[in-house]
C-alpha cells in the first residue's frame, strides 16, 4: 500500500512538474510519513519517513530518533520545516488491539532540478 502511494506521488509530481514548467506554477516534492500507533505500555508513536529514496525512522541532525506523543505533534513538526499537509490514509495495523497505522502525504515546493535529481536515483 505504501509503495502504491509512493508511485502515485512520484507520478503526480512528474505530471505536476511538467505542467508547472509550461504554466509557471510551482513544482513539489512529496514525502509519506507513516505513523505506527502506540503499543501497550509505550508512550510515543513510531514515525517512519519515505522520502522517495528509502523508508527510514525519522531522526534529527544528531541521528537521534524523533518521537511524537500525538499525530498533531507530527503535523506541527513538518509544518515548521516547510512541509504542507496533503492527505492522510488510515490502514489496519495487524490486530485491532494495535490500532490503525496512518500514512500522511506532505509536500514542499521544489525546483525542477531537485525533482530531476531525486527521480534519477529512484526510477529504474
Amino acid at each position: 500500500m505504501k509503495r502504491l502511494l509512493l508511485i502515485i506521488a512520484l507520478l503526480s509530481s512528474m505530471c505536476f512538474s511538467a505542467h508547472a514548467q509550461e504554466s509557471g506554477q510551482p513544482c513539489y516534492k512529496y514525502i509519506i510519513v507513516s505513523m505506527v500507533p502506540k503499543e501497550r505500555g509505550e508512550s510515543d508513536i513510531k514515525v517512519y519517513l519515505d522520502d522517495g529514496i528509502k523508508d527510514k525512522r525519522l531522526v534529527d541532525e544528531k541521528g537521534d530518533v524523533i518521537k511524537f506523543s500525538t499525530r498533531a505533534g507530527m503535523l506541527n513538526y513538518f509544518s515548521q520545516k516547510g512541509w504542507e499537509y496533503v492527505e492522510t490514509t488510515v490502514v489496519p495495523n495487524g490486530s485491532m488491539v494495535s490500532g490503525m497505522m496512518s500514512l500522511t502525504v506532505m509536500r514542499k515546493k521544489a525546483t525542477q532540478q531537485e525533482l530531476d535529481r531525486m527521480l534519477e536515483s529512484v526510477v529504474r
